[in-house]
């Protein structure tokens, strides 16, 4: 594609679910997380609504996660899911896992969270597959259905999650969902250690730096 053709270009649902985004957009993405480093979140909300309306799914997801935020003064938990669930339903795994998230927080609610857990986890998301294993294993949402919940969280611990390795080490050590094999416990247990050790304990963030970029018109 040549410049000319990448400047008239629009950026499609399948772009923005690809991570891509405009140049302005990667800008104010930028600054946004320059400016929540330093503590003035207001601003930061001023700069990614305007991109958020536009579907920029990063800058959503970033203000889901400023309004979920209790530690300041723009917490607001109506807004924080109305932006969660607006990227959630636009096909961003990540959103989904946090919207499932927000269901969480009220048993009553255990279904839905569990439907965007599975949505999250379909993408192969880690955090979606490791939740979705507990929502089988705990029956949460779901039935029961410990082998289910085994299988997910194999998922999840080829992606390097320590909490996935400690789960399928429980699951092995009580033959729980799969045969019992206390060899295998003591194995999954030490590559927990290691994940550990590695710094393999996912945390949601969206570094601007690794944002892909599509010239603006």
């Amino acid at each position: 594609m040549t410049d000319n053709e990448l400047k008239k270009r629009t950026l499609t649902r399948e772009d923005r679910l690809a991570g891509w985004v405009t140049a302005t957009e990667y800008l104010k993405l930028a600054e946004s997380e320059a400016l929540i480093d330093n503590g003035d979140y207001d601003k930061a909300i001023e700069l990614l609504v305007p991109i958020a309306e536009k579907d920029c799914l990063q800058a959503q997801v970033m203000l889901g996660a400023l309004y979920f935020d209790g530690g300041h003064d723009c917490c607001d938990s109506e807004k924080s899911f109305e932006w969660f669930k607006r990227a959630a339903e636009f096909g961003d795994a990540h959103a989904q896992f946090c919207l499932a998230n927000c269901y969480n927080y009220d048993k009553e609610n255990s279904f839905e969270a569990f439907k965007w857990y599975y949505k999250s986890a379909e993408q192969g998301y880690g955090p979606g597959e490791l939740n979705l294993g507990h929502c089988y294993a705990q029956g949460y949402g779901v039935e029961k259905d410990p082998v289910e919940a085994v299988k997910w969280y194999h998922k999840a611990a080829e992606k390097g999650f320590f909490l996935a390795f400690k789960s399928l080490a429980n699951c092995y050590a009580n033959g729980v969902g799969v045969e019992k094999d206390e060899v295998e416990a003591a194995k999954l247990e030490k590559e927990a250690g290691i994940a550990i050790k590695e710094g393999i304990r996912r945390f949601v963030s969206i570094p601007s730096h690794n944002l892909k970029i599509k010239k603006d018109k």
